[in-house]
């Protein structure tokens, strides 16, 4: 049988989930996958072709150790994950790396205007456009009538 995690890193985006993971693996007890995230608990089409396969594509290099290791930020924004995770393994440990929100904003600014993908040249116009580009995403959910996103500064 195939081992099961016995540790899971989760926590927000751009809040050192990924430097945890590297500093954690460097204990000699403790294996972890290489990748920056390990997606099987929150992707469906990896999830359901199992865990067998997951621990293969991931661990099965350095099995021998004492604690599994995993880390994906997904785990905190999908309803359906805590139960996945449970399932897995009722006694699993999670390490919650959570960080404050403005700080966690600012900071993914700078890289999502680094990778390319903000177009904003200011943290303040990202911000104020933000409520445009949820409305943008909702559309394709929602029909619009049914949407009322208030920003917190105009309601205050």
């Amino acid at each position: 049988m195939t081992r099961r995690l016995d540790a899971m890193i989760v926590g927000v985006e751009k809040a050192g989930t990924t430097s945890l993971l590297r500093y954690l693996s460097e204990h000699p007890e403790i294996a972890s996958h290489k990748v920056m995230e390990m997606p099987y608990f929150v992707n469906d089409d990896i999830y359901h072709s199992g865990w067998n396969q997951s621990f293969k594509d991931y661990f099965d290099f350095n099995t021998n150790r004492k604690i599994i290791l995993a880390k994906s930020v997904g785990c905190m924004y999908w309803n359906h994950v805590p139960e996945r995770l449970y399932q897995h393994n009722p006694n699993l440990k999670l390490i919650a790396v959570l960080r404050n929100p403005v700080d966690r904003a600012y900071s993914a600014y700078w890289y999502a205007l680094q990778m390319g993908r903000e177009d904003k040249m200011t943290f303040e116009e990202a911000i104020l456009a933000e409520n445009e580009r949820l409305k943008l995403i909702l559309i394709t959910i929602f029909v619009i009538m049914l949407i009322c996103i208030v920003v917190f500064m105009v309601f205050k």
